[in-house]
């Protein structure tokens, strides 16, 4: 733990950011808990790490080297070993983790909390405290108390609708490509941090089932 936990802060000092998990089938459902473990403890103040999961491993020039990779699986589960390998020799960083037993599982749980703990350390964030967390519950409060008096949701107009589709946004455009244009523009290296990195989110609340993914 401490030692994956040193390597996931220093790393993102260094601008190797983008913790990848690469995980064997039968753990595939670990990294939905891993990745929400690393995003909410660490992503404050500027800083934090970005987690990727559920990304299929693809050759190294496909990737920036912003990317760390962690492989967990069960011993002879080999379904990442080559595109791992490869991935080593091209000089990206990669942590290996192998059980033997599905009840090592329980101690990956402790691993992790506790490597995220000190890479909030090196990182210099509180990995313990939740201010958006808490706005977020404070917000859905003010929500639901709305909706119990008036019977509806509250609707926030839309700038525009193109093609089916509204756009709302903290800025003015008149139409898609410029509402775009606006938002993509904002993503300059520096970032509002300053620290020079620099990355666009898109959430999609969709159902993640195979046919979102198809």
């Amino acid at each position: 733990a401490l030692a994956l936990g040193a390597a996931m802060g220093g790393l993102a000092l260094a601008g190797i950011d983008k913790l990848t998990y690469a995980l064997s089938p039968r753990l595939f459902p670990f990294g939905a808990w891993a990745e929400q473990l690393v995003a909410e403890s660490l992503g404050k103040e500027g800083r934090g790490i970005v987690p990727v999961d559920g990304e299929e491993l693809g050759a190294p020039e496909t990737y920036s080297k912003d990317r760390f990779f962690v492989s967990l699986r069960f011993a002879g589960e080999d379904d990442n070993e080559k595109a791992l390998d490869a991935l080593a020799a091209a000089g990206f960083p990669v942590v290996r983790i192998t059980l033997s037993d599905p009840h090592e599982l329980a101690a990956e749980f402790f691993r992790w909390e506790a490597a995220t703990a000190l890479a909030g350390a090196v990182l210099s964030v509180n990995p313990f405290d939740q201010p958006n967390v808490e706005s977020a519950k404070v917000q859905s409060r003010e929500v639901m108390a709305a909706y119990a008096k008036n019977g509806r949701l509250p609707d926030e107009a839309p700038l525009f609708v193109e093609k089916g589709m509204g756009v709302v946004a903290d800025f003015s455009a008149t139409n898609i490509s410029h509402a775009l244009a606006r938002f993509f523009s904002a993503a300059v290296p520096g970032g509002p941090s300053g620290n020079g990195r620099a990355y666009v989110s898109i959430h999609a609340y969709v159902p993640p089932d195979a046919g979102t993914d198809s």
